[in-house]
């Protein structure tokens, strides 16, 4: 059973994180659930950088746990795109995967490109996000 570390924001938004063997895939997809439900209260709290982040995460380490159980291993690599692919998903979830790629680096630097996200783009990036996720616990 991996250690529960909790981390309490300024906010009194309660975030879970694990110390995981990150050599399997159940720690992989346990680890992509968790960051799921953080990027949830980040839309919820309408900190929407945060939760696009967040749900690329998601996408990204579900997509490395469907690799690593086919013994695919999972490619350094931020790419969802790139991920599902190897995963051999369907072109519909290669399609959200693809969606999700730029959120790994436009939300996490303050130079790259600039991004706002509104109710509506946000809600987007997440309806992507469960889909691969959706496809990845039925091909994990």
């Amino acid at each position: 059973m991996p250690k529960r570390i909790y981390l309490t924001t300024a906010n009194n938004l309660t975030i879970l994180d694990y110390t995981l063997d990150m050599s399997s895939a159940d720690a992989w997809f346990s680890n992509a659930e968790d960051d799921m439900e953080a990027a949830e209260l980040m839309h919820d709290s309408e900190k929407f950088s945060q939760a696009a982040f967040l749900y690329q995460q998601t996408a990204e380490k579900a997509l490395k746990a469907v690799l690593i159980n086919k013994n695919a291993g999972a490619p350094r690599s931020h790419d969802c795109f790139i991920l599902a692919k190897k995963a051999d998903a369907p072109q519909h979830v290669k399609d959200a995967a693809n969606s999700l790629t730029p959120y790994y680096v436009r939300t996490r630097y303050p130079d790259s490109e600039a991004l706002t996200l509104d109710k509506t783009e946000i809600d987007k990036v997440r309806s992507d996000c469960e889909e691969v996720l959706e496809w990845t616990r039925n091909n994990f």
